[in-house]
């Protein structure tokens, strides 16, 4: 039910050959795909993020077109050639990395998962080995380091600037506790929806009468949350899909929703609780927000400073579309 964020370096297209389509032009595997400064970028960078793409868009049920393939390889190549050049910055700074900082990154990342095996299976499908792997967080703590002693101070807000975003968005600080019951539909059986739209009618059904509602939840609820009797913790209005949020924060304590229907299937919710998270426990937060912004805002305009400065060869020749025109 929750939604995430993960910060990336570049978001890419999957390489278009792996997709049955086309590429105009496209560099053979080995190629630099350009060089700065007189660093080559090879194409295997280039291949390597495009998955990451290619994986979402199929999330998505998304087949990308050939013009958002070529717009989305000069993407990732623009991206790809500002991260060299911040890069580059970092070494003439001479800053540098503790091996046992990334090491402790990777043994971390490994550890989420069962096993190695399972562990070297989730990097291949994204292009990566450990090695690479170790590279890239490498380099990526590295500008980070770079772009933090050069900006990180001038990032940083006033508390007053902090205080009134706080004041300006109340909506984001009110949260509610609430439970469910989940009947999931399977889009590709159509005949299912209706199996569904009748169970989770019959369930409601039983909570008017006055069942109660965790234990239908244990028994009946296709969400992991059956457990705790379908009892999803609190949360904001933002960690939830749209329409699930909006029933949600439409009910008092004690109330329960009727049918909602979301991409995950059909719910029925009960609130138990409402609160507003008081400033204090969110102000390292909000910091923290509007710092990241500003630092993304002051390093684009860094890079944009570098390139000009810079000798960059593009070696793509696959031409990006038009801007469209507004």
């Amino acid at each position: 039910m929750r939604r995430s964020l993960k910060m990336a370096l570049v978001a890419a297209l999957f390489f278009a050959a792996a997709m049955g389509l086309a590429t105009a032009a496209a560099p053979a595997k080995d190629d630099a795909v350009a060089v700065v400064n007189g660093v080559a970028i090879p194409q295997s960078d280039l291949l390597r993020l495009m998955v990451n793409v290619q994986l979402d868009a199929q999330q998505d049920g998304h087949r990308l077109t050939q013009e958002e393939i070529v717009a989305w390889r000069h993407k990732i190549l623009d991206q790809l050639i500002g991260n060299e050049l911040l890069y580059q910055e970092a070494k003439k700074a001479r800053l540098t990395v503790d091996p046992a900082v990334v090491r402790q990154y990777v043994a971390a990342a490994k550890s989420r998962f069962p096993s190695d095996v399972e562990f070297k299976r989730a990097l291949a499908k994204k292009q990566l080995t450990e090695e690479i792997l170790t590279r890239e967080v490498e380099r990526d703590t590295l500008v980070r380091m770079y772009l933090s002693q050069r900006f990180l101070k001038a990032a940083t807000p006033a508390e007053a600037v902090v205080r009134k975003y706080y004041d300006d968005h109340p909506d984001k600080w009110r949260e509610v506790r609430a439970r469910h019951i989940l009947v999931k539909v399977d889009p590709k059986v159509p005949a299912s929806k209706a199996a569904a739209r009748k169970k989770i009618d019959d369930l409601a059904a039983r909570v008017r009468k006055g069942e109660d509602f965790a234990n239908l939840a244990r028994q009946y609820s296709d969400c992991p949350s059956k457990e705790r009797g379908g009892d999803l913790g609190y949360f904001i209005k933002e960690q939830m899909v749209p329409r699930f949020s909006a029933a949600a924060f439409a009910l008092s304590p004690g109330q329960v929703s009727g049918v909602v229907e979301t991409e995950f299937g059909y719910h029925i919710i009960k609130v138990e609780d409402k609160r507003t998270i008081s400033y204090d426990q969110v102000k390292a937060a909000i910091t923290k927000e509007i710092q990241d912004q500003k630092m993304e805002e002051l390093a684009a305009a860094h890079v944009a400073d570098l390139r000009k400065r810079a000798r960059i060869e593009i070696l793509l020749t696959d031409t990006p579309p038009a801007p469209a025109k507004k």
